[in-house]
């Protein structure tokens, strides 16, 4: 903001800065889930396709 002080943060940015933080927080954790569950996945499959 042009009338906005360096270094310091309006009540608006601080809550976009915490809604990017929430979103982007929460596409890790989906990420993360995702690739756990491949894993598992791939595991399993690699251990019935044995018998």
């Amino acid at each position: 903001m042009l009338g906005a002080t360096p270094g310091r943060c309006t009540r608006r940015q601080g809550v976009i800065v915490l809604a990017v933080e929430i979103l982007f927080t929460t596409l890790l954790l989906l990420a993360i889930l995702g690739v756990t569950w491949f894993g598992g996945y791939v595991v399993y499959r690699l251990y019935s396709d044995q018998r």
